[in-house]
C-alpha cells in the first residue's frame, strides 16, 4: 500500500487550463479524462490517496459523486476554497450509504498523518493553504499545502504538492 498526495486538480473548472500551463499538455475539454488517467494510473485500490483541496468546481452532487467513485484508492479530502461546502457536506453525510462515495476516508479541513519516508516515520501537516508556522515544525514534522499552484517557494520541510507544482519541479504532471 503506498500513498500519495496531490492538490489543485480543479476537475470541472472551465478555465484552468488556460489559467496554468496545462494548456502545454491537455486542451480543457480533455481535462477532467486527463485526470481520471493520470489519476488511475498511478494510485491503485489498496492505495492511500490525500488531496489537499480544490478537487472539484462544482456544487452538483450527483457530478461529483460520480467522479469519486471513478477514482482508485481510499481518498482523504482536505477541503481548499474552491470546495463548495454545501456539496462537501452532503457528500460527508451521504458516504456511508452512496456506494459510489465509499472509498472515502476521511474530509477535514486540517490533517496530520504519520508516514514512513526512507525508512522513517515522520508526522505530515496537511492543509490546502501553506503555513509559515506548524506544529512540532522545529522537531521534523513536514507541511504539505496546495493553493499556489507552484508559486511559491518552500524549504524542505514545506511543500507546496498540487499538480502543477509538480509540473513545475519535474516537468511533468503527477
Amino acid at each position: 500500500m503506498s500513498k500519495f498526495l496531490t492538490s489543485d486538480l480543479h476537475f470541472f473548472h472551465k478555465k484552468i487550463v488556460e489559467f496554468t500551463n496545462r494548456k502545454q499538455v491537455i486542451t480543457q475539454d480533455e481535462h477532467t479524462e486527463w485526470l481520471v488517467d493520470m489519476w488511475n494510473s498511478t494510485v491503485g485500490n489498496d492505495d492511500d490517496i490525500y488531496s489537499l483541496g480544490d478537487f472539484a468546481f462544482t456544487g452538483n452532487y450527483e457530478k461529483l459523486a460520480d467522479l469519486i467513485g471513478r477514482l482508485n484508492g481510499r481518498k482523504h479530502f482536505i477541503l481548499g476554497n474552491h470546495c463548495d461546502s454545501k456539496v462537501w457536506a452532503k457528500i460527508r453525510k451521504e458516504r456511508m450509504n452512496d456506494s459510489r462515495l465509499g472509498s472515502i476516508a476521511t474530509i477535514e479541513k486540517l490533517k496530520n498523518v504519520h508516514m514512513e519516508v526512507n525508512g522513517e516515520k515522520h508526522m505530515f501537516i496537511m492543509c490546502h493553504f501553506a503555513l509559515r508556522v506548524w506544529w512540532n515544525q522545529h522537531y521534523g514534522t513536514f507541511h504539505c499545502f496546495g493553493h499556489s499552484h507552484g508559486s511559491l517557494v518552500t524549504d524542505d520541510r514545506s511543500m507546496d504538492v498540487g499538480i502543477d507544482a509538480a509540473f513545475n519541479h519535474f516537468g511533468e504532471y503527477r
